[in-house]
């Protein structure tokens, strides 16, 4: 593929995450509350909420505050975690491989700009009251969970082969078994799931103006962009619907329905999962048992895989003879 089609695909994969972030969010939020019995907000209220806080005018601080105050760390913190949330969803294969951003596709550089970008949202909510920033260190202190499930994911990642570039894993994955030798992969992309996807935080960005829709598009990213790398590696098979040797606008657009029926797909499954009334704390330890789980499970079929090639690679003993032909 000419790297003028590759700019060009990447091009269209950036314009398409920001349209299609919000509308996911939106479906979330309103299928999680009909299920949960609540009033259900229309789809589009979260594209309605960034044009709001887009045309909010920002609030100025009263009184005798100190110069390093909320507005100014969002403004700062704003464009930062969307730029990094941006970034990493143009690394992600979404509906093809043959993107110019395919040889600095890696999960761990993946992981670590979506956790940063993640990090970086929760900073302005720091400079608070009291009661609002221990609820901001809360949330802070609770992304560090973040880096079991990148580890957990990096080490299936290299049970089924000793790299983590996404785009070759992705390709080679794509014809395999996802109950066989490729089902480290699958085990992966639910705990990306079941960790890394959070629901939009919108408690205290009242007053911020164009920073607190910068701050709600990078939220809405950085879910997107978790939950393509989850679908993509339980099913990569709808990468190949636009590759190399189908370069029609038919492979295309099969390729970009693919993306965004696995996304709405599971962001319908997220919201079911989330319907459940549960205190927070019960929450995350239902999430560390299952991540245990997955844990155990991950690196059994590992094990299980190695020693399978292994035997089957292992020359067959030669039992030595007598001058008769038999063993002595």
């Amino acid at each position: 593929m000419t790297l003028f089609w590759s700019v060009l695909l990447t091009l269209l994969q950036l314009l398409l995450v920001v349209c299609l972030a919000p509308l996911c969010a939106g479906l979330r939020a309103s299928f999680g509350a009909r299920l949960s019995g609540q009033p259900a907000p229309p789809i589009l209220r979260h594209v309605f909420m960034l044009g709001r806080f887009w045309s909010q005018p920002v609030s100025l601080p009263q009184g005798d505050l100190p110069p390093l105050s909320r507005e100014m760390v969002a403004r700062i913190a704003a464009p930062v975690a969307l730029g990094a949330a941006l970034t990493a969803s143009l690394l992600l294969p979404a509906f093809t491989v043959n993107l110019v951003t395919a040889p600095w596709s890696d999960a761990v550089l993946v992981g670590l700009l979506l956790a940063f970008a993640r990090l970086a949202t929760r900073l302005s909510a720091l400079d608070r009251p009291a009661a609002d920033t221990l609820w901001a260190f809360g949330r802070v202190v609770g992304e560090v969970m973040l880096l079991p499930a990148l580890l957990l994911l990096v080490a299936l990642l290299f049970s089924s082969g000793a790299t983590t570039a996404l785009a070759s894993v992705l390709a080679e994955a794509a014809g395999g078994n996802p109950f066989g030798k490729d089902a480290p992969l699958v085990l992966a992309g639910g705990v990306i799931l079941m960790f890394a996807v959070r629901d939009r935080e919108e408690r205290g960005l009242e007053g911020l103006g164009a920073d607190a829709a910068l701050l709600m598009l990078a939220e809405d990213v950085m879910t997107l962009a978790w939950i393509t790398l989850a679908t993509d590696l339980m099913w990569p098979a709808g990468l190949l619907a636009f590759h190399e040797g189908a370069l029609s606008f038919g492979g295309l657009a099969l390729a970009l329905l693919c993306w965004v029926g696995r996304v709405s797909a599971f962001s319908l499954l997220l919201a079911a999962g989330r319907a459940i009334v549960i205190t927070p704390v019960t929450a995350m330890r239902l999430r560390a048992a299952a991540a245990l789980l997955l844990a155990l499970v991950g690196f059994q079929l590992m094990t299980a895989t190695r020693l399978g090639v292994a035997s089957a690679v292992q020359p067959e003993a030669r039992v030595p003879m007598n001058g008769r032909g038999s063993p002595p």
